[in-house]
């Protein structure tokens, strides 16, 4: 449903229809492909940030040039 305060507004898939075709175009399933390699590298690097410790072995101390004592 479309209302009055969205019909300008332009969609992701309106552009890459544009810019790439319809799905199912070779040229869009390869940018289809090529995005959600990207977006799971991003999601493993943010999760890997994450995961770091750096409370045990005072790996920021030493990153910052801090000697630890605080």
């Amino acid at each position: 449903m479309q209302t009055d305060q969205n019909k300008d507004v332009t969609t992701l898939d309106q552009i890459l229809n544009q810019k790439y075709g319809e799905r199912g175009a070779v040229k869009r399933e390869q940018w289809e492909k090529e995005f959600e390699a990207f977006h799971l590298e991003v999601l493993l690097e943010q999760d890997s940030y994450l995961k770091i410790d750096y409370g045990n072995d005072n790996r920021l101390s030493k990153e910052c040039g801090a000697n630890g004592r605080f």
